[in-house]
């Protein structure tokens, strides 16, 4: 839970920003309109008086557990049972806030929001909680744009991961602290893996070198490069790489780039990301959340 409510509060370790969450937490639970009765029952053993409160927490029995002064949900079968910390309403803002709007949310959608939250945490109506924050969220809005048509597969599907890769350049972004402005995203069409690059500039000597030190040396050979027509692919120095390694490249057309698509889909998602992060304050680190 550490990883989940780090840097919620800047300057503050995990571990200070975790203690802090979970006492709050404590101290909320036995006033929570809707969680106080499980928290007495779980805690103290003690059923409320009318019958069908009691009746419905005796039916829920199994899945809750009070330890330590917190409440515990679990989730699934015995061998994968998954632990859900129980978030009274006075501490779901924190949740929401550092899986959604902090750096490392990374602002995500509603579906992906809620399923990112109950890896961890639960209360009653998050659903409907998630989808409203999203809704509500201004960077979100300003990013949103309307989705295109989708263009029908012209890829066959790969034999095996890391056999046919695309390759994209997002940016120029704000230079970072470590001096980049350019990411090149490799993606594979197998597996859907994408690995990032950020570099100061990405001229056809870098590309080449990524290709080979980065790609071919650790995830072994790959046959098909899709690229678009940009000068830093269709470079000598690139193509003679590409003939080396005895890999076939394809170039999308200026006007059907569709073949390309999932990188080019990865850029779009990654570059909201990075854009609602770019009026944070640490806005020259955006290259450490690659």
């Amino acid at each position: 839970m550490a990883a989940a409510l780090a840097g919620v509060q800047a300057g503050v370790s995990p571990l200070q920003v975790e203690r802090g969450f979970l006492d709050r937490v404590r101290e909320e639970l036995p006033r929570d309109p809707l969680l106080k009765d499980h928290f007495k029952y779980f805690a103290e053993g003690v059923l409320p008086r009318e019958a069908k409160k009691a009746k419905q927490i005796l039916l829920e029995e199994s899945a809750f557990e009070e330890r330590g002064g917190l409440l515990y949900r679990y989730e699934g079968r015995e061998t994968e049972r998954k632990e859900q910390l129980v978030v009274p309403e006075a501490c779901r803002k924190t949740v929401m806030v550092m899986n959604h709007d902090h750096q490392l949310g990374g602002h995500p959608g509603a579906n992906r929001l809620t399923e990112k939250t109950l890896l961890h945490f639960w209360w009653p109506g998050l659903r409907a909680d998630m989808r409203e924050w999203v809704a509500s969220c201004r960077e979100c809005k300003e990013r949103l744009k309307p989705k295109a048509k989708r263009a029908p597969q012209t890829m066959p599907v790969p034999p095996r991961p890391w056999h046919t890769l695309g390759i994209d350049v997002s940016g120029p972004f704000p230079t970072s602290r470590r001096g980049n402005r350019f990411v090149l995203v490799v993606t594979d069409h197998f597996g859907k893996d994408v690995e990032t690059f950020a570099r100061p500039e990405l001229p056809a000597h870098v590309v080449a070198q990524i290709l080979v030190d980065e790609i071919f040396c650790r995830h072994g050979p790959f046959e098909v490069l899709l690229s678009d027509r940009g000068t830093n692919f269709l470079a000598e120095i690139v193509s003679e790489v590409l003939k080396i390694l005895r890999v076939r490249r394809k170039v999308t057309a200026g006007y059907h780039p569709q073949c390309a698509g999932l990188t080019e889909r990865y850029n779009q998602t990654w570059e909201q990301g990075v854009g609602k992060q770019l009026r944070a304050e640490n806005e020259l680190d955006w290259d450490l959340y690659l």
